[in-house]
């Protein structure tokens, strides 16, 4: 069972905006690897894969009828995992001809529809994404008669000319009145069943054994920091044993006064904030937060330079209003409060769950990076890693860590990718896993 995650979001410090993916509709020009001029599709391809891909050629000349027959049989299977992703594009361009279609349901109610159809690409792409990795252990497994190196650019060469040809000739359809005949409320109800597949399950992340929670009770008694702020975040939230802000707390000022840098760090995020039912404290704050930054921590550097740009904390009522009308951040922060039961929110995951997609639909990084951790912690790996590589690539660190983690004992050469990344954003953990994962290389 993979090992609960004991988090909290609470100041969003991100010098990356929404992802590309999170804007599924085709952009005005053409994507990169087509482009479109008058009536011709010419299509952008990397040199190097073009090259290798003519070597590849070659090297098929040599082979036997039956291993072609292997080779074959592999490549229609890349193109059917291509084809989902192409299909993803294909429902962004009906959602967009119905958002014009006066008195259908995506145009009374564009901004729900956007953020489903975000939630829709997420579902398909993270089985592509899975299937597309499975489909290349497979193969490697199965061609040694063929350069690795060679087979890999040949199946890139026929994506990239599958999306270099499929997408412009979707947005051609599409100005030449090619999706008129979509059916609507079909694809409303398509948006709004993935909406709810996704959200249909609400469950909380494993808890804690029995034995487990004493030990972190006993490592807390015992002035060990770790422990102390564990435990201390169980109160804050409730979560496995009485929800107390007041212990909470106290336990937080233990760990920081303790010197450790990463109990000083959430000590000053609790007093930043009412989220955790704490009263907001700005000079204590500022206190904590730079007495973590001193000591290196660089959570603490780039919490400190955004505390003074933060507006004025809003009510629990306000922040509903502003979710339901739309506003991503709002949803993020009603979401994360009903998932964890933050401050005045009654603990709902189910309800927490939906608020998470609504906000991760529309590209927000820090619910997607909250709806991997739970839909990981919950026995839904296939989302939930879809989820938390599209923080990863929005620059959430702690996504990349985790990612790091999670690739670790799967795939070296892709866990250091995010385990760099996070390393280059300061995060120490990355550091350290960095430096044992490539200590612990072959030879």
């Amino acid at each position: 069972m993979t090992k609960p995650f004991i988090y909290v979001s609470i100041i969003c410090v991100l010098l990356a905006g929404a992802p590309a993916w999170a804007d599924t509709t085709p952009p005005a020009e053409a994507p990169k690897g087509g482009q479109k001029d008058g009536g011709t599709i010419t299509i952008q391809m990397d040199p190097k894969v073009a090259e290798k891909n003519k070597a590849y050629d070659e090297a098929v000349k040599k082979l036997t009828p039956e291993q072609k027959e292997i080779l074959t049989k592999f490549e229609k299977a890349s193109i059917g995992v291509s084809d989902l992703e192409l299909k993803v594009m294909d429902k962004a361009m009906q959602t967009k001809f119905c958002e014009g279609k006066e008195g259908t349901a995506i145009a009374k109610d564009k901004p729900k529809y956007r953020a489903q159809l975000g939630v829709y690409a997420n579902q398909r792409q993270s089985v592509s994404r899975a299937a597309r990795q499975k489909l290349e252990a497979a193969w490697r497994a199965a061609t040694p008669f063929i350069d690795a190196e060679l087979f890999d650019a040949h199946l890139r060469f026929m994506y990239s000319m599958m999306m270099g040809m499929g997408v412009p000739v979707m947005k051609i359809n599409f100005e030449n009145h090619g999706y008129d005949k979509t059916d609507c409320a079909a694809v409303a109800a398509e948006l709004d069943e993935a909406f709810a597949q996704s959200s249909k399950d609400g469950a909380s992340p494993a808890s804690p054994s029995p034995a487990r929670l004493d030990q972190i009770k006993a490592d807390a008694a015992a002035g060990k920091p770790q422990a102390l702020v564990v435990l201390a975040m169980m109160h804050l939230m409730g979560q496995d044993v009485e929800k107390d802000p007041k212990k909470g707390m106290e336990l937080l000022h233990r760990a920081a006064e303790g010197g450790d840098a990463y109990g000083q760090f959430m000590l000053g995020l609790a007093y930043s904030s009412d989220m955790l039912g704490t009263e907001p404290d700005r000079a204590k704050a500022k206190l904590w937060l730079g007495k973590s930054a001193a000591q290196g921590y660089k959570k603490a550097e780039l919490a400190l330079a955004s505390l003074d740009k933060q507006p004025p904390p809003v009510s629990q009522e306000e922040m509903l209003k502003k979710a339901e009308a739309g506003d991503a951040g709002a949803q993020y922060s009603v979401g994360s409060g009903y998932l964890q039961g933050f401050g005045k929110y009654e603990r709902k995951p189910e309800e927490g769950v939906k608020w998470l997609l609504l906000s991760a639909g529309q590209g927000f990084p820090l619910a997607m990076s909250d709806l991997g951790l739970h839909f990981m912690n919950t026995n839904r790996p296939t989302e939930g890693l879809g989820w938390m590589t599209k923080a990863a690539e929005a620059g959430v660190v702690h996504s990349q860590v985790e990612l790091g983690r999670y690739y670790a004992s799967r795939d070296r050469k892709q866990a250091l990718v995010w385990l760099k990344k996070a390393a280059a954003q300061g995060d120490p953990r990355a550091v350290k896993m960095v430096a044992q994962l490539e200590e612990a290389a072959p030879k």
